[in-house]
């Protein structure tokens, strides 16, 4: 056998059988490393877990609202056309499990429009609320008061709700709010009337939903680190 070769002396190591012993133990701990620094780039590639409870307003602000979010935030959208208030609180449920940091409520549109009554989607929004005990911070989105129904105004309906959730930030010092009717309304303050935000008087248009995302974000961004 030639000098320099591996072997085995008296159960010791030679150092080539030292350097392959090595190998294989980076081998083993190859995976293990990837797989840290795949949580760790994970960790930084995405924010804090946010849950956003909406209805069809959130569904045609979608791309928008992801868009504002970026990586800051990691969204949970539960949003459906046409859904009322209560008629979301299983998919909160589901939601509270996950254990967002944050929730974002647009829900009671659908209650004003659908002459639900109104201390029962009031209720309906404590009640989605409550699914989230452990948030750092709840943002409800007020509704749009220029809305109409079949050409008729609901403004004395969704005035009311609106009131109903600003009693509800005042019970809970956690509650934020999201004035997209304030956005409404000085968006067509300052169009002479116009509406200019929405496409139906509902549904926000293109910049509607622009601004709608923006508002969401500047609100998460409000929440105490």
């Amino acid at each position: 056998m030639h000098a320099g070769m591996a072997r085995t002396v008296a159960g010791y190591l030679t150092p080539m059988s030292r350097t392959v012993s090595s190998s294989r133990v980076l081998i083993l701990l190859l995976p293990i490393a990837l797989l840290v620094a795949g949580l760790a780039w994970w960790k930084l590639r995405t924010g804090p877990d946010v849950a956003l409870l909406g209805d069809s307003i959130t569904v045609v602000s979608n791309d928008q609202i992801k868009e504002a979010l970026g990586r800051a935030y990691t969204p949970d959208i539960a949003a459906v056309l046409g859904i009322t208030a209560g008629e979301m609180i299983p998919a909160a449920q589901k939601a509270a499990q996950r254990n967002p940091e944050q929730v974002v409520i647009e829900l009671g549109s659908n209650d004003v429009l659908k002459k639900d009554p109104l201390d029962q989607a009031a209720q309906h929004l404590r009640d989605l609320v409550a699914q989230f005990p452990k948030a750092k911070c709840v943002h409800l989105v007020t509704i749009n008061s220029h809305m109409t129904d079949a050409g008729k105004p609901v403004a004395p309906r969704a005035g009311l709700l609106n009131a109903a959730i600003v009693q509800i930030k005042a019970s809970d010092t956690r509650i934020d709010l999201i004035d997209w009717n304030a956005a409404v309304s000085d968006a067509m303050a300052a169009h002479g009337g116009k509406e200019t935000l929405t496409s139906d008087t509902v549904h926000p248009n293109g910049d509607g939903a622009k601004v709608l995302a923006t508002l969401i974000r500047a609100g998460l961004d409000r929440c105490p680190k």
